[in-house]
């Protein structure tokens, strides 16, 4: 009777370890992410002091999912000597979604479609579990993204930014979101693998574009 009790203690055991395991299978403990996380103290000089921009702090930021469309887009500040400073970029449409302020997460994909004095070109950016803070209507996103610059005649180069988009989120008064107001994105190059065709800025360098308003899709 004692080996009969051991051998169910021992199946009962195992039961429990499955089950245990199965649930930490099912439900992942998710780390909250951080703003340290993505930009170090020489980026976020570049950022809030070179550009100047705001990056607003806080554990509570507002739902911002959703497409919106920011035109014109002016580039507003440089970190190098660049003709482009005060010039309007074109218009960029922004996506957010799989937003989860528990830790403060949530995923970005953006095009960029530039001035016809620009020659047409085309500037994508993807980013997944990216860094969100904010209070109130305010916020902030940052992120590290691998991005594309297609400027015709089958060439393009690949790289990898520092990107941080805030504003102030402007709803009606049922609540439903209409654009984002003070609207500000910024972009420091990471790593430019080589830029074989010479079409992208060094690294370090970037530049910071502003809207008054980006209006909801």
């Amino acid at each position: 009777m004692r080996k009969i009790g051991l051998f169910l203690l021992f199946i009962g055991f195992v039961m429990v370890s499955c089950s245990s395991d199965d649930s930490s299978e099912s439900g992942k403990v998710e780390v909250k992410l951080k703003y340290e996380d993505f930009v170090d103290k020489k980026m976020n000089q570049v950022l809030t002091e070179e550009f100047g921009m705001d990056i607003y702090p806080g554990d509570t930021p507002p739902v911002i999912e959703g497409s919106f469309v920011a035109s014109p887009f002016f580039c507003k500040k440089s970190n190098f000597p660049d003709f482009s400073e005060g010039l309007n970029f074109g218009s960029t449409d922004l996506t957010f979604f799989n937003q989860n302020n528990l830790v403060q997460s949530i995923d970005f994909n953006s095009l960029l479609t530039y001035n016809p004095g620009f020659n047409g070109k085309l500037e994508r950016w993807d980013g997944k579990g990216c860094f969100i803070s904010g209070a109130a209507n305010k916020f902030s996103v940052v992120f590290h993204t691998e991005g594309s610059l297609e400027v015709g005649n089958g060439v393009s180069a690949w790289y990898k930014n520092l990107v941080a988009v805030s504003g102030e989120l402007v709803v009606d008064e049922l609540g439903k979101v209409k654009g984002i107001a003070n609207f500000q994105l910024a972009s420091v190059m990471l790593d430019d693998f080589g830029d074989p065709h010479g079409i992208l800025v060094a690294v370090g360098m970037g530049r910071l574009w502003t809207d008054d308003y980006a209006e909801r899709k």
